[in-house]
């Protein structure tokens, strides 16, 4: 399958792999569009939508490497959509209708070489799909595949994979008290209380001296412009539940977040320490250790999970694509992203060809989905 028609991983990185716009085909290049969306129709639906996806091998310019591509196809009553994606999470998008965010390019030089190396493949496909299923199976690199691996066999691999807090066992401790509730709530919060612990979260966070000379309720507004208004009674509940609301608690854009909270089943408010993203783990640890030690009536989210994490009883998680990953979005405590072999060989990376390999050896790998006949 090495040779997809006459085309080269060139002619696809030309088409932008950018994955934030699409481009709106019309004219020729819509016709081409539809002949190619007709000729993957020729699969099985894989999706809702009419979602379609197979894999691509095609040569690098001047090399004697692959280069991999997923081609996903769907439509929505009139809105027909053809996505390459490097299998990395960059994409182009050629879509037949303007919904946001659309460049207009003639690309049909693009797509008709596109279209006949579809047709070719897809005719391959028909004949014999479970060759094509098999040969994926056995050469899709890891690169392009999700799965998981022990977090102790990680890291026993290589310690750059570890999860270190400044202060391990104290994290351990502030985890379990918050999950069995060992930390008494407030009977009451107001803007200056929250104010004094969202200070010390930020300050940790962005590695910020304390000025004395600036009040809590001065850093606040600093930090987060036009969350406090003039003439809030930063001494009143009533007034602190209007004022909390949005990223009022976020630090910086990190969705870290430290926010008041009312837990009813508690009868108390809470500092409650959280972050959506699996990348910000630590900091997390270190700033609820910080707010414990300085007396916050501290809960911790996803406290359970985080504790797996430092007691190296769960999963990581190997993804194609980990840019803000969400730690709420999957059961393993982290992810990682294999790198590509020039990494391995890059002087300043910690990954190693010998560290990528132990991984792939001893990961659990999620099956490729095969790809059907319709025969309708």
């Amino acid at each position: 399958m090495k040779h997809f028609g006459n085309l080269k991983s060139g002619n696809f990185e030309s088409m932008g792999l950018g994955g934030h716009d699409a481009i709106l085909v019309e004219g020729e290049s819509l016709d081409w569009l539809l002949l190619i969306q007709h000729e993957i129709n020729r699969l099985q639906v894989m999706g809702d939508d009419e979602l379609r996806y197979f894999w691509i091998e095609v040569p690098e310019n001047r090399k004697k490497t692959s280069q991999w591509y997923e081609v996903c196809s769907s439509t929505y009553k009139n809105f027909h959509s053809v996505r390459i994606i490097n299998g990395r999470g960059y994409y182009c998008e050629m879509v037949s209708e303007d919904r946001g965010c659309c460049h207009r390019y003639d690309v049909s030089f693009f797509l008709k070489r596109f279209y006949l190396a579809v047709s070719k493949l897809i005719n391959s496909i028909l004949k014999n799909p479970n060759n094509y299923n098999r040969y994926v199976a056995e050469h899709l690199p890891y690169i392009y595949r999700n799965g998981r691996i022990k977090r102790r066999t990680l890291y026993d691999i290589s310690p750059i994979f570890r999860t270190e807090p400044e202060d391990k066992e104290a994290s351990i401790e502030v985890l379990k008290k918050s999950i069995d509730k060992g930390i008494p709530l407030s009977d009451s919060m107001n803007i200056r209380r929250f104010c004094h612990f969202f200070r010390i979260a930020n300050e940790l966070f962005f590695h910020e001296a304390h000025d004395k000379k600036v009040s809590d309720i001065e850093y606040y507004k600093e930090q987060k412009f036009g969350y406090l208004e003039e003439g809030m009674d930063v001494d009143d509940e009533e007034t602190f539940r209007k004022f909390a609301y949005d990223h009022y608690g976020e630090l910086g854009l990190s969705r870290v977040n430290i926010n008041g909270y009312y837990f009813p089943e508690e009868n108390g408010w809470a500092i409650y320490a959280s972050t959506s993203y699996s990348a910000y783990v630590e900091e997390l640890l270190d700033i609820a250790v910080a707010l414990y030690k300085a007396g916050a009536p501290l809960r911790v989210g996803d406290a359970q999970k985080l504790l797996k994490i430092l007691e190296g009883k769960d999963h990581v998680a190997i993804r194609t694509w980990t840019f803000h990953d969400y730690l709420g979005h999957h059961e393993e405590g982290s992810v990682i992203r294999l790198p590509y072999d020039e990494e391995c060989h890059d002087k300043n990376s910690l990954w190693t060809m010998e560290i990528k390999q132990a991984i792939i050896e001893n990961a659990e790998w999620e099956p490729i989905e095969q790809v059907g006949v319709n025969l309708c």
